[in-house]
């Protein structure tokens, strides 16, 4: 028998105490489910209003409404023939702030604006794709554009420019 052949005790222990290791940190990810929530929320806020924009071109009026609906954020797309796309967002324990002509960071999110079933947020573009109209519960005129503030994690909220381009983070001025 060649006694060189195995595992010692020491690179047994290795291998156990580093498996250890691993899944400890990889079952504080999995049970862990809402570290990426903010950042799927923003993806399909984007999303949307990307497609709502694209549907109001050449078209009527399109209007993009953002309402919460129990755990959901229920975004809807819509013309004058009728509700064109809708989209179920999970929000567990994330608050959604949304108002137009703001330009300041969402760091400081509004005090009122606050998306509720009683108060959505509402975008309407024009036929060009620009945002002429929207806010929460009470549409304006839009100046300079919106932002929807994602809380806790502002630094993964949309901004929608007048011209109707959404992207994530600070709106710009």
């Amino acid at each position: 028998m060649n006694p060189n052949k195995g595992f010692t005790i020491i690179e047994v222990v290795l291998i156990v105490l580093i498996l250890g290791i691993v899944s400890a940190f990889a079952m504080a990810r999995i049970l862990r489910g809402d570290s990426l929530d903010s950042a799927v929320i923003s993806d399909q806020l984007i999303a949307i209003t990307r497609l709502s924009q694209q549907k109001a071109i050449g078209r009527n009026d399109v209007q993009l409404r953002v309402e919460p609906e129990g755990a959901n954020l229920v975004v809807t797309v819509s013309d004058s023939s009728g509700v064109l796309e809708t989209t179920s967002v999970p929000v567990a324990g994330i608050s959604v702030y949304a108002d137009v002509n703001q330009q300041a960071a969402c760091s400081n999110p509004p005090l009122s604006g606050l998306i509720s079933n009683g108060s959505p947020m509402i975008l309407n573009f024009d036929s060009l794709g620009d945002l002429h109209s929207g806010g929460v519960a009470t549409p304006v005129a839009i100046t300079s554009g919106a932002r929807l503030c994602l809380s806790p994690d502002t630094s993964l909220s949309v901004c929608i420019s007048k011209a109707g381009f959404a992207y994530r983070g600070d709106c710009l001025p």
